[in-house]
């Protein structure tokens, strides 16, 4: 007797584990579907994110306009002869204030402008006018700061909608 009430136990135990077992393959056929279903109703935001952001990036890259490259471009010039001068040239001068040898003889030159340092003479060497006829060579694709800020500023206000969107709908699932 007490071996057919082992029997039997088993047999419930057996029984127990399929129908658990059969109970769990059910939840997690519910939970795959709900999953699917909620990401199905994200999916247009998510996507719509996605190209936002896409869009955003492409503006980022774009290219300056020519009229602003040439202003940088210039400015830039500007800075690096300003650099050359405070730091190169008025160290040279003033090391020779108190000497009598012609700052700008050749050997004194290639002292101060050597092979890893000539780079400082091409400041000297550009003008505005090679930069603009440089810069008039390029083409006319570029993207005006003003308006790539305000392209920026309205992708950014429509990724923030979209975001309060998807906030409010989770709030609501979530009761």
């Amino acid at each position: 007797m007490l071996n057919i009430k082992r029997e039997g136990i088993a047999a419930v135990r057996k029984a127990d584990k399929l129908r658990q077992k059969d109970i769990n393959r059910d939840i997690d056929t519910i939970k795959a579907r709900k999953i699917d279903q909620i990401e199905k109703e994200y999916e247009g935001l998510v996507a719509k994110v996605s190209e936002l952001h896409e869009q955003k990036a492409e503006i980022l890259k774009a290219p300056k306009t020519k009229e602003e490259m040439s202003k940088y471009v210039k400015a830039s010039l500007r800075a690096r002869r300003q650099d050359v001068l405070n730091r190169f040239l008025m160290q040279h001068f003033d090391n020779h204030r108190h000497s009598h040898t012609d700052p700008f003889d050749e050997k004194q030159l290639r002292r101060l402008f050597e092979e890893e340092r000539i780079w400082r003479l091409a400041v000297f060497a550009l003008t505005d006018q090679d930069i603009e006829e440089a810069i008039s060579l390029l083409p006319d694709d570029g993207i005006a700061e003003q308006e790539r800020t305000a392209m920026i500023k309205e992708i950014d206000e429509e990724i923030e909608r979209l975001s309060q969107i998807a906030k409010e709908q989770a709030e609501q699932k979530n009761g």
